[in-house]
């Protein structure tokens, strides 16, 4: 018979479960400083369209101005 796998430390498991709760802690960190720049983002590009174009752009600032909304389209 094979002898079974030695295993870790108690030490080295805790050192292991610290630094995933260490990396996940710092990943929603950033995301929760990050959301709202991205937001800002979409919001002053927004402002900057309006005022480039003089309010002739949709509130959607990835549409372009040639696109026809579907209140008008003959879909029906």
């Amino acid at each position: 018979m094979r002898d079974k796998k030695p295993e870790l430390s108690l030490f080295k498991r805790y050192t292991i479960a610290a630094l995933a709760f260490t990396a996940t802690a710092i990943v929603f960190a950033i995301a929760i400083v990050l959301s709202p720049l991205f937001v800002l983002f979409y919001i002053g590009y927004n402002v900057f369209n309006n005022i480039k174009n003089k309010g002739n752009v949709s509130s959607n600032p990835w549409a372009s101005k040639s696109s026809v909304s579907l209140s008008h389209s003959k879909i029906s």
